[in-house]
């Protein structure tokens, strides 16, 4: 059987295995921006700069969800 898209079947992975992406990518603020106007989320801590800076995170860390997003948007040429 033969793929029309590059990538991996299931059986192709190994546990353990450590996938290296082509390319790096920084999340920036403009990112933040566009992510948190499409899903704005209700949580203090990635919302405002200023109440994580207050409970000691600085910087403020990125929404959980923008990380798993490019995550998963990075690895799809991979492992799929």
């Amino acid at each position: 059987m033969s793929k029309t898209n590059p990538g991996n079947f299931f059986e192709d992975f190994s546990i353990g295995q450590v996938i290296e992406h082509a390319t790096p990518r920084t999340v920036t603020e403009g990112d933040r921006a566009v992510y948190g106007s499409l899903y704005p989320t209700r949580f203090a801590v990635p919302s405002s700069a200023s109440f994580a800076s207050s409970v000691g995170l600085e910087p403020h860390p990125v929404e959980e969800l923008i990380g798993f997003h490019v995550a998963f948007g990075k690895t799809v040429p991979d492992i799929s």
